[in-house]
């Protein structure tokens, strides 16, 4: 229901399909963080550390949405929010364009393979791992 106000609020057509994809990046990247989160808790006993990590993550994505440059945004999960849209806004005269991203699909198959590497280190660490 937010999603449909937002959309009508700036007046952008949006077809079933990419609001299917946008939900399910948004899913895939939250899937990734409690991946992340997981093997943190796994790695370090200290509860205190993933809950710190998650906090300092949270802020520099939230304060770097725009200013970080690329290559660093890659190393920040938390910006995989902003960076995994399906459509990219683009400065046009007086107002912002949007437009489909044609690094969408490279985006998204690089984001599984990240996925996919999480799991599995997830998997070894909880092997290893004392649970008793």
């Amino acid at each position: 229901l937010f999603l449909k106000f937002i959309i009508q609020g700036m007046q952008v057509s949006v077809t079933p399909v990419s609001l299917s994809l946008f939900l399910f990046t948004t899913f895939l990247v939250c899937l990734f963080l409690s991946c992340l989160h997981l093997c943190l808790a796994f790695i370090y006993p200290k509860p205190s550390v993933t809950v710190v990590t998650g906090l300092i993550g949270s802020f520099l994505s939230f304060v770097g949405i725009g200013a970080l440059p690329f290559p660093i945004r890659i190393f920040i999960p938390w910006q995989y929010f902003s960076m995994m849209g399906i459509a990219k806004r683009v400065a046009g005269t007086n107002t912002y364009l949007f437009q489909y991203d044609n690094a969408y699909p490279f985006k998204l198959v690089t984001l599984l393979l990240i996925i996919f590497l999480s799991i599995f280190v997830s998997k070894k660490l909880i092997g290893k791992a004392d649970l008793l």
